[in-house]
């Protein structure tokens, strides 16, 4: 019975030790952006409104923030809450190209 135990824990013990970050020969990605996709996923997932708001706020995000991506959001049953740190979280297209022109404002 011990043989049996210690045969099944041991490749479960190589998995964690290889998982580890130091371990890994390949460079370490930066995450990619939170999309509205995911968010869906998560709330479909069953995963916490907490946890999926705290997600948004702490990750990179690249979220649909117009009427249809809002509306996707809404018919998939993401929170009030979820979506308002959407918004918080995506700049507006408008204030990314402002930014864009050095102070000058187009006439």
């Amino acid at each position: 019975m011990r043989r049996i135990l210690i045969s099944l824990f041991l490749p479960f013990l190589r998995l964690l030790i290889l998982a580890q970050p130091g371990f890994s020969q390949q460079p370490s990605q930066p995450p990619r952006p939170l999309t509205n996709s995911d968010v869906t996923k998560m709330v479909k997932s069953g995963v916490p409104e907490s946890v999926i708001v705290l997600s948004i706020q702490t990750n990179p995000t690249d979220f649909d923030v117009w009427a249809e991506g809002l509306i996707a959001l809404q018919k998939a049953a993401v929170s009030q809450k979820a979506m308002t740190a959407i918004l918080t979280a995506q700049k507006s297209p408008t204030a990314k190209n402002a930014s864009n022109h050095d102070g000058f404002s187009p006439t």
